[in-house]
């Protein structure tokens, strides 16, 4: 017998699926009472009764958006609460979550601080941007000196000079490319450089 989406809710049946609906299966109190699964789960939310499990899960939400929102994006508060970020919007319109327009501006400043970080990262790396933010690195540069001291030259964080061991294969042609913006060339010799130099390390 295919369970029936009508039934008449008699206060017999509506106390049936107070007392199991928390400590059974939808399925199952949905076979007590002949109807389908859908059924009980409307009528169960038109009575306000929930699944522990679901109360918790929805609080602990709740609490971590309450807590977030005027300091994190809603992709950050997606993340930590492991839920979408449509979702992550319907929560804050329902608790009436909103932002002045400090905490606004503090918000887009720390994550645009943030993102302009692993952008820099990425250029040193000699990688690609993934975001159109400008950066007053100057790329070509950025990426040559990493090039560079992959090739066994001696680069220095802030210092526009590089160095090559006089045992070094030198590339000429990347030399010149650096000059054109801005680099020097240097043979290296230690007791000329001054010892408390920090070596770039990427």
């Amino acid at each position: 017998m295919q369970p029936s989406n009508k039934i008449e809710w008699t206060d017999e049946n509506v106390e049936i699926l107070r007392k199991y609906y928390d400590v059974e299966t939808t399925s199952k109190v949905a076979e007590r009472l002949g109807v389908s699964a859908r059924t009980i789960v409307r009528k169960a939310k038109e009575l306000g009764i929930y699944k522990p499990k679901l109360i918790t899960k929805t609080k602990a939400v709740e609490d971590v958006i309450r807590e977030m929102y005027p300091t994190h994006s809603l992709q950050e508060m997606s993340e930590k609460t492991h839920v979408c970020c449509r979702t992550v919007q319907r929560v804050a319109l329902r608790l009436g979550l909103s932002r002045t327009k400090v905490e606004e501006s503090q918000m887009r400043s720390r994550i645009r601080s943030k993102l302009m970080k692993v952008e820099r990262a990425r250029i040193c790396f000699g990688l690609d941007q993934h975001t159109n933010i400008r950066l007053v690195t100057n790329q070509p540069k950025s990426r040559l000196r990493v090039k560079l001291k992959q090739e066994g030259y001696i680069v220095f964080r802030g210092n526009m000079t590089i160095y090559y061991p006089l045992e070094l294969k030198r590339h000429l042609i990347q030399e010149e490319n650096g000059k054109k913006l801005g680099l020097e060339f240097a043979p290296w010799c230690p007791p000329a450089i001054i010892c408390n130099q920090s070596f770039l390390g990427a």
